[in-house]
């Protein structure tokens, strides 16, 4: 079985018990650029820093699996 990472929850403070969180969505399979849905915002987001924001900060990964071959 195959999954694809289709968004990641991330929040800028130090612990996940609270607070304001940022999801960074890859919309149409866009891992280069993902869209950043933070509060009444929408922007592109460019890397590195949605790796790094995502491997320091990370919470919830939301992934998709893929459908079987027939």
């Amino acid at each position: 079985r195959t999954f694809n990472l289709k968004g990641v929850i991330c929040t800028p403070g130090n612990t996940a018990g609270g607070g304001h969180y940022i999801y960074f969505s890859y919309e149409n399979g866009n891992v280069k650029d993902p869209v950043a849905y933070d509060d009444g915002r929408v922007y592109n987001v460019k890397q590195p820093y949605t790796n790094n924001r995502i491997n320091t900060k990370g919470y919830v990964f939301l992934y998709e699996k893929e459908k079987e071959k027939v």
